[in-house]
Parts: C-alpha cells; structure tokens; sequence
C-alpha cells in the first residue's frame, strides 16, 4: 500500500469538478454497445439458492471485499461491503450466519494517512475516513483516527485483506508482513488466508483478486521500491509474495541481478517459469523486498497462482462466482488532475532582451524556447558543436503552448524528458507546491501579476531544470503495461474459471462502461462515476462507497442466477448510504 502525499486535500482544492473518465479504444465502445445494464429494481425479499449451497459462504478478496472505503477500515464501510450484503440476501435463501472481523470503529484507521509500523497504537492513528468537504471540493479525513484494532471474536467468513494480492493468499506467515491479516490471522507468523478459508468448510464462495498485483505499480507511477523506473513488464520481471516457511526452496533470479530462495511449490507455474533461470549462489532479498507490492506480478505467475486458488475453492466441493479485475487507470484517483492543465506559464516563443540573450551566448532575436532548450541539454542531454552548441533534441517549442516537462525511461531503461502528453496520468501526490515553484520547467523563473517573466527579479543565472520526477507520472507506456497485464489477468481468469465451471462477474465491463458513459444506471437514478455524492466512489477515488458495493451485490447474484438457477433478491442500491459529507 502506496501513501499518498498530504498534499492530496490541495490539489483536490483546485479542481471545483470531479472527473469522469473519456473514451479510452474502440473495444471500449464495443462493451458498451453490447452490454445490457445489469442493475434492475429489487424484487420481494423471498427466495430459493437454486443449486447453490449457501448455509456456509466464505469471501476471499482484499481491500473492496473487506469493505475499505473512503481511505480507511471502519464498522459502517465493512457492514456494507458487498459479502456481507450478499450475506444479508442469502439469509432469504437458506444462507447460514456471516461473520466478519469487525474492526470496531467509527472513524477508523485511514491507511493513507496513518504509518503502518504500528498501526495497532491508537497514538499513532491520527486520521480517520475522510469524508467531503463541499467547500473544497474535496476529501478531508476525520481527525483523530482509531486504531487498526486486532479482531478477537469467533471465526470469520469474510477473508477480504486490504493490500492482499492474488500472489499472496498462499503465503504462509503473510501475517508478519501485511497488518491488515495480522488483525484477524490464526497465527500471522503461519497462518495463510486461502488455507484459513479452506479450513472454515465454505458452501459457497466469492473470489475477487488480482487489482493489487498491478495497483502498486500504478500509485507509485511505476516506480519499484528500489526507487527506479525500469521497462513496463519486462519478460523476466517476477514480484511475488513468498511463503518463508514452505520447505524446498531454490535460488533464483527474481528479477534482473535479484535472486532469493525461492519455495517453488508454494505457487505453480514458478517451476516452469524458471526453468531457464539462473541459479548461482547469490544473496538472498530481506522479507520487506520479498512481499515488495510495488511490481506487476508477471501475468505467468498470475495464471499459475489463480489455478491454485480457484482451484482449491472448488476442490473443496464448494461452488462459487469470481469476478474480473477493473482497470484500474480508470479509477477516479489517476484521472483528477487534467494534463491539460499543466503548462509552461509563460510563452516559449517570445524573444529574450537583447541583454539576456547575449548574456546566455545566444544572438539576437532568439525565443524562450531556445533558452530552456540550452538550459536542460545541461541537465543531461549532449550539445551538438554542428549547430553551434544547441541541444540536439529539442524539448520546447517556440510557442505558447508548451506543456511541463517529465522525466520517464525509454524502453531499454535509460532516463529520458518530454513534454507530458494526453496519454499520461498524473498522480493525486504530485507536490502543489513544487509545480508553483517551477517543476517541469525552470525553478527560479519569478512571474509578475500578468503571469509574464519579471527579469528583474529573476536570477538568470540560478536557473536551474526539474523535470517533474517519474514517481508522479504513469507515463503512456506504463499505461499500456498496465492495461496489457489486465487484459492478461482477466483472459486467465475467464479461460481457468470456464475449465472449472464457475461463473464471471465481469466487473471490468461493468467499471469501464461506467467509466465512458459517466456513470450506471441503477433503476431510478444514474449514480455519477465519481466520488460526489451522487457517485458510487468512496472519498478516496479508489475503492467503491457503499452504493458502490450494492451494484457488485446485484452483479454477483444475476450470475447466481444464470449458473445456479438461484432466485435472490437484490438490495435496493440507493437505500444504501453515499460518501458522508462535511456538516
């Protein structure tokens, strides 16, 4: 889990609209020309399970399925995650008793905000959910938070982890490493949530995983927890979570020059994976870079890891439904700050005074453009004698509209700068400050009222570049690598979900059609794409407000239906509550 600057409360200050995402490819638009809206009125509260046996469900999932909402874990968001209204509808179907590991606060623990080295200490737990604040508009968190309290009651059915990825589910001990599954694990130092969900004997089952194996990567504008950028997906990249206590390991290369002992029955398809690897003696990775979230789990190991835990679920002889994973550079969060917004503030195409230009070495009538030009070829880019010292790549143009500067890597990792393009996104935890001070363009440049360049006051000579670093950004190509691994994902969930006849929510036709038409139709309203309060986001722009969780209820029970012959009354979305907002 990625923290998110604090500056996040500013920059939300200066967008007085919520965002709604634009159309992104023709096969967008042929899932919304060919999906019927699967949201219809609640029916009577009778009903029957069909074939499905639901006296005892059991949920495995992470953060949406434990019901994080608005930043934070908190009583009223798990009561209202989508398992437990199912729970609550199964009770018309001969559905058992649901239990979940309340975490027993109102104002609850906002993971954003708050550290996680000791999130049990409510000293440490500063800040709570947030809710709206109207007047900014924006997220604004509860003050003081609670403490991310440890779960002692009877056993739970609801293993919904926030943080988990599908890589994780199997590892023994991932207590030690994820305090969200320390809370309510048997035993964190071994204990694993798939064996603890085989273990309460399901009936019935959900099984939604897999967004966390690509959402570190994308907070974190594809940066790794080693700080670089290095090539979208490269064919050898493998970040998973290992199982420390799972004997029959082996050494090998987990990434390039990375290697660690490595338990190879712990997640199939690994042995093939690596069957090409190199396994010299090297030096083993800690725990905290072995439960590193911040990669894309490679789509083979995905395809390995969801064959072990599906199937595991449905050996037990329970049935069940799994859900696709959404793509996640849709989400609210990734799309608030237009890149349209972020411009050079002055005109590259002006002339530089005489004076300036000759103090730089340039001749008369040079632009601006010409000067920035010079100034970042020093920041890395060589000068080319033939053209009289200028840089042979030119970042600005002599023109008005120039926009900021990025710094990104090139396919084969080499550090590169250029303009920002329509095609990125902008991260929430971009320092608002630091743009008004000059990233993206030149720090030192003083502007006076009229928004022009005051020479007088500005020192030519302190000048200096800075590219807005790449942590911020997820550039074109960290989209594609983003998308491309969705994709992946979820054609092996289909393939693998179909071998074993268990029915598909396809929650990233349901999310992406939402996102191109700007919203869903729940009957008798349109619950807006956004986290306003007629949207069906939490105030984090991430994870789904309580509506939210209605409409995945009301998609899981039509694919009851379909496969189970179940006849299950559907929640009334809109009695469920929306974001609060600031009184």
């Amino acid at each position: 889990m990625k923290n998110i600057n604090r500056k996040y409360l500013v920059i939300l200050s200066a967008l007085v609209v919520f965002s709604s995402c634009s159309t992104e490819d023709d096969l967008r638009d042929d899932i919304i020309n060919n999906s019927p809206n699967p949201f219809a009125p609640p029916v009577d509260p009778t009903g029957s399970p069909g074939s499905a046996v639901l006296t005892k469900y059991v949920s495995v999932g992470s953060s949406i399925t434990a019901g994080l909402m608005d930043g934070a874990l908190y009583t009223q968001g798990q009561s209202n995650s989508y398992p437990n209204l199912l729970a609550q509808q199964f009770a018309y179907a001969e559905g058992g008793s649901f239990v979940q590991p309340d975490i027993n606060a109102t104002r609850g623990f906002n993971f954003l905000f708050n550290s996680l080295t000791n999130p049990f200490d409510a000293t440490t737990a500063a800040f709570g959910r947030f809710i709206l604040n109207a007047s900014i508009p924006g997220p604004e968190p509860l003050v003081p938070g609670e403490a991310l309290n440890l779960y002692t009651g009877p056993a739970v059915n609801n293993f919904g982890v926030p943080g988990a990825r599908l890589v994780d589910v199997g590892v023994a001990g991932y207590g030690q490493f994820n305090p969200f599954y320390t809370r309510f694990a048997a035993d964190p130092t071994s204990s694993a949530i798939l064996n603890e969900a085989l273990a309460a004997a399901p009936t019935f089952f959900t099984l939604w995983l897999g967004g966390n194996d690509i959402l570190g990567y994308a907070s974190s504008g594809g940066t790794t927890s080693a700080g670089t950028n290095p090539p979208p997906v490269p064919p050898d990249e493998l970040v998973v979570g290992i199982g420390l206590t799972v004997p029959n390991t082996t050494n090998v290369e987990v990434a390039p020059g990375v290697f660690a002992d490595v338990p190879l029955n712990q997640i199939p398809g690994i042995t093939d994976y690596y069957q090409t690897k190199a396994t010299a003696n090297k030096s083993s990775l800690t725990p905290t870079e072995l439960m590193d979230p911040s990669g894309i789990t490679s789509p083979v190991v995905f395809e390995g890891a969801f064959t072990q835990v599906l199937g595991a679920m449905v050996q037990s002889g329970a049935k069940g439904v799994v859900m696709t994973i959404p793509d996640v550079t849709t989400v609210p969060i990734f799309n608030l700050i237009p890149v349209s917004l972020l411009k050079v503030p002055i005109d590259l195409g002006a002339v530089l005074p005489d004076p300036v230009a000759a103090a730089l070495g340039l001749p008369s009538g040079a632009t601006f453009s010409t000067a920035l030009n010079i100034v970042y070829a020093q920041f890395g880019f060589a000068n080319d004698p033939a053209t009289g010292g200028l840089p042979t790549l030119q970042i600005f143009e002599a023109s008005a509209d120039n926009a900021l500067v990025i710094e990104t890597f090139d396919a084969n990792g080499n550090r590169i700068f250029r303009q920002i393009k329509d095609t990125d996104k902008v991260l929430i935890s971009i320092p608002q400050d630091k743009l008004a001070e000059g990233w993206g363009s030149l720090i030192g440049i003083v502007l006076d009222a009229s928004g022009n360049i005051d020479l007088a006051a500005t020192d030519l000579t302190a000048l200096r570049p800075f590219p807005i670093p790449s942590q911020y950004i997820i550039d074109e190509d960290e989209v594609l690598a983003l998308r491309t691994a969705n994709a992946q994902y979820n054609a092996a969930i289909a393939a693998i979900a179909a071998t074993m006849q268990v029915p598909v929510v396809d929650a990233y036709t349901i999310l992406i059609t939402a996102a191109v038409t700007g919203g869903i139709d729940v009957g008798n309203q349109f619950l807006i794409y956004d986290f306003g309060p007629n949207g069906f986001f939490s105030v984090d722009g991430v994870h789904p407000n309580s509506r939210g969780q209605g409409i995945i209820t009301n998609a899981i029970i039509d694919a009851m239906a379909t496969a189970y012959g179940s006849d299950i009354p559907k929640i009334d979305i809109l009695s469920l509550p929306g974001v609060t907002l600031k009184p």
